[in-house]
């Protein structure tokens, strides 16, 4: 028998045809390629934060690609791009504070103790103008009245917003089209969304600022939404 001609540079296995050895597709392989993208070395980056929060010094780039963190902390970059979060350095950093394994950070959970520290660190009135200025943009892009602009988006649309803090229930809530746009969901979305705001939470948040609420609703009045 002939001594294979092809050998991966990546996992060592060898092959005797070049047509497999063009197929072959090994984990390590994908990772080299992976790690050259922009996500790629957003994770590696936050990987290396992740180490530095536990006083640990972070391998090179070849002890990331071997890591059992590795695709933790890829799925971890992907959802911080796809939900927008301000400040990811932060939330790993609660997270090291709370104990909290990297392949939970995506729960809604760990997400909730995020938004917790940012809602505390933020002034109310500072959110009500960001979601302002947020309703006023999308208006003008659409072309119609701030009161309709709930009711051209889907509620993960919706939510996402939410999450990324453009919208704040500190005016949502003090809102008649928002409460009328949500009645029209359908009960799984309702469920969905409120799950993803953090209804409890707010509830309580809103009933201690009895003050702010009284402010919200004028402001929403005078918005027109």
């Amino acid at each position: 028998m002939s001594d294979p001609l092809y050998d991966c540079k990546f996992c060592k296995r060898k092959f005797f045809t070049e047509r497999t050895f063009i197929k072959h597709e090994c984990t390590a392989m994908l990772r080299s390629r992976e790690i050259q993208t922009q996500i790629g070395q957003m994770a590696f980056g936050m990987y290396k934060l992740w180490l530095e929060k536990q006083r640990r010094k972070p391998p090179g780039v070849e002890g990331f690609l071997s890591s059992a963190y590795y695709s933790s902390f890829i799925k971890f970059a992907q959802w911080c791009r796809e939900t927008g979060i301000p400040d990811p350095d932060k939330y790993i950093e609660l997270m090291v504070q709370q104990k909290i394994a990297p392949a939970l950070w995506r729960r809604s959970e760990a997400y909730q103790i995020f938004l917790e520290y940012s809602d505390k660190k933020s002034d109310p009135y500072e959110q009500i103008n960001n979601t302002i200025e947020t309703i006023l943009t999308l208006a003008e892009g659409l072309e119609i009245p701030p009161c309709e602009v709930f009711s051209k988006f889907t509620s993960s649309e919706i939510s996402e917003l939410i999450q990324q803090r453009r919208l704040s229930p500190w005016l949502l809530f003090c809102s008649k089209s928002f409460k009328a746009w949500i009645e029209k969901l359908h009960e799984g979305d309702r469920i969905s969304l409120m799950k993803s705001i953090g209804i409890d939470y707010w509830s309580m948040k809103l009933e201690k600022s009895p003050d702010v609420v009284k402010n919200g609703k004028l402001i929403a009045q005078e918005l027109g939404i």
